[in-house]
């Protein structure tokens, strides 16, 4: 199975925001939040759609996660973390709990 579809994350993000994903999340103790509505989203009103992986640049022990996803109220939009020395572990607890669509082949 492909894990991403791109080669260079600026390459998705552009891609993903032409195809109507311009919300930015970010994690709180609450759930996830909007950064330009400021509406907190339960797990239970997220599907991640996609999701990829690219090394960081910065740290090559890092590794730069980006979720694609879509919200009950229609809102679609990015999340970018990263996952290794330095992780969210908010963000973590909050994508186990949240429906992954599976890829398509």
């Amino acid at each position: 199975m492909q894990i991403n579809r791109y080669n260079r994350l600026e390459e998705a993000t552009s891609d993903l925001m032409k195809r109507g994903y311009t919300h930015s999340f970010y994690s709180t103790e609450k759930g996830l939040q909007c950064l330009k509505s400021k509406k907190i989203y339960t797990a239970e009103e997220v599907k991640i759609v996609e999701h990829h992986r690219f090394k960081s640049t910065d740290s090559p022990n890092d590794t730069i996660l980006l979720f694609v996803m879509e919200l009950s109220d229609g809102t679609k939009g990015l999340n970018i973390s990263t996952y290794g020395t330095y992780y969210d572990l908010n963000l973590m607890d909050f994508i186990n709990k949240v429906k992954i669509i599976p890829r398509k082949k």
